[in-house]
């Protein structure tokens, strides 16, 4: 191949990683912002979490955000697996990007034991209650894998030249995301352990919609995180 066609092609594939790292932290930075503004202007109240949208007005843009994600972070290519890493950037992002279509075509537990459209088919198949786990399983992974891009991945710098005052910048908020992202999961996991101790808490939090804000919290750290690494925000390049 000719240099030249050689150079427009490396273009163009770093113009793509940008076009879908950007396109990453636009949805998460929209996700949340959508769904409050859709559930208090047609349902006149935000959902208790963000999984229970799936229940609302916004369903179909829960649902079409989270299937988007998965897409994107599953065709998404990283750099190659360094010597003293498990996992490369690929499959991190392949295995974040089937969590978040898990969790979007395996909903939450509904509140109602016959919510209005019925049951999906995962939920007729094995039961709300284990599609819920199902649920939260695929959650948990899809937050730990973006923590894991933030505290791992995304701080590399190369070896063969020092990071700038940039990049140093931009690693301290992707390592600022990243431990919002492990703070979100902790809290989580903390409200389950409450509910399942206090189970009169739950109609507390849900009333707060505590668990919402909670996930907003991480959505938007994620949404941050790779709108940087998008080169979006451009005090922090290069």
């Amino acid at each position: 191949m000719p240099k030249g066609k050689s150079q427009e092609a490396t273009n163009d594939l770093v113009l793509s990683f940008k076009a879908v790292r950007q396109a990453l932290g636009w949805i998460g930075a929209l996700l949340p912002v959508a769904l409050i503004l859709g559930g208090a202007g047609f349902d006149h109240h935000v959902a208790a979490s963000i999984s229970d949208t799936y229940y609302t007005a916004m369903k179909d843009v829960f649902v079409g955000a989270m299937c988007a994600t998965g897409v994107f972070l599953v065709s998404y290519r990283g750099y190659d697996r360094a010597p003293d890493e498990f996992l490369s950037d690929t499959w991190i992002s392949r295995i974040a990007g089937a969590a978040a279509i898990g969790l979007a075509l395996m909903p939450t537990a509904p509140a109602l034991p016959e919510p209005t459209g019925g049951l999906t088919a995962m939920q007729r198949l094995i039961g709300p209650g284990p599609t819920s786990v199902l649920h939260f399983t695929c959650a948990a992974l899809f937050f730990a894998m973006l923590a894991t891009f933030c505290l791992f991945l995304f701080t590399r710098t190369g070896t063969t030249r020092a990071a700038t005052r940039a990049k140093i910048n931009r690693n301290r908020v992707y390592r600022s995301c990243g431990w919002v992202l492990v703070g979100v999961i902790l809290a989580v996991l903390a409200m389950k352990l409450i509910e399942l101790a206090l189970p009169a808490s739950t109609a507390v939090f849900r009333s707060w919609s505590a668990m919402f804000i909670l996930e907003a919290i991480g959505v938007w750290a994620f949404g941050l995180s790779w709108l940087v690494k998008g080169e979006s925000i451009g005090f922090l390049n290069d």
